[in-house]
């Protein structure tokens, strides 16, 4: 008998908390498979979260919501053996769609408990991230879209379109490692740890969530146009237009010249010049859809 806990996060997406609620209990109301709810509130919800894994004491978690929901509780389960669930109900759910978790199959994916180990990179001694961070032009629309109160895949595209007149906006950067140092000028830096964006868009084809790696992905000088067109629209390029060079890395540092907006699995974070990226191997388990 296994006891699971769900976080959930009530105006996560579209806000249809009650109906997941129904579910949650026509599939975990039997003896065998007990549970607790908890809806966080936007205040405290770490610590009340830490709490409850204290007091309760369960053995999966399962988080209902978006990148930002799963990166605030993922931190807790580390180093703790618990499996992490995901019911992807958020605006931005890109590691959900990295494991192949939808609406459709996700409670039947608790249930089964079939699990996936996840690296997890650190950045800077202080930010976990578990799917994709970046400086610079994604980064500018994350604030935009924040500080606008925006939600949805239409108003993410809505900031997209209003940042345009910034496309221009270049910055140097130094990447070092052990082994070598490159020097870039872009307006677009991804430090990627799984293959694709929440929108569906595959920046990093050759990543693996498991391959104890992260990928730095450096954007090549590009159009207004074809920036919008493929990044922000889901349109998915020609895999030979090379719109990105992309270096893989255990440990680097990036030190921009100039302070960049800088985001990490959807949450803003500030203008930022250094980073120091460090991948943690095989961190969290995560539950996934049956391979076989």
């Amino acid at each position: 008998m296994k006891k699971h806990l769900f976080v959930i996060n009530p105006v996560s997406g579209s806000g249809n908390a009650d109906e997941l609620l129904r579910e949650i209990a026509e599939h975990f109301s039997t003896p065998h498979t007990p549970f607790q709810i908890l809806q966080t509130t936007g205040s405290n919800d770490m610590a009340t979260i830490k709490g409850v894994l204290d007091s309760y004491g369960p053995d999966i978690v399962v988080v209902a919501g978006g990148d930002g929901t799963i990166n605030m509780v993922a931190p807790l389960l580390l180093s703790t053996g618990i499996p992490l669930g995901i019911i992807p109900s958020g605006s931005a759910n890109g590691l959900a769609r990295e494991f192949g978790i939808s609406m459709n199959n996700a409670l039947q994916n608790i249930l089964h408990q079939h699990t996936s180990l996840l690296d997890v990179v650190l950045i800077n001694d202080r930010y976990f991230m578990l799917h994709m961070a970046d400086l610079g032009l994604n980064a500018s629309l994350v604030r935009r879209y924040e500080e606008e109160n925006r939600s949805g895949f239409m108003g993410y595209a809505i900031s997209a379109l209003q940042e345009l007149p910034t496309l221009d906006r270049h910055f140097e950067v130094t990447i070092t490692s052990e082994n070598s140092e490159k020097h870039f000028e872009t307006n677009f830096l991804v430090i990627a740890n799984t293959r694709m964006y929440g929108t569906g868009y595959e920046i990093n084809p050759t990543g693996q969530f498991n391959d104890h790696q992260a990928e730095l992905c450096v954007m090549k000088p590009l159009s207004a146009e074809l920036i919008i067109n493929n990044l922000f629209l889901q349109n998915q390029p020609d895999k030979n237009s090379d719109l990105f060079e992309i270096h893989s890395y255990q440990e680097v540092k990036i030190k921009a010249n100039t302070p960049v907006d800088f985001q990490s699995d959807g949450e803003y974070i500030g203008e930022l010049t250094d980073l120091h990226i460090r991948v943690l191997p095989d961190q969290l388990k995560i539950i996934r859809p049956d391979q076989s």
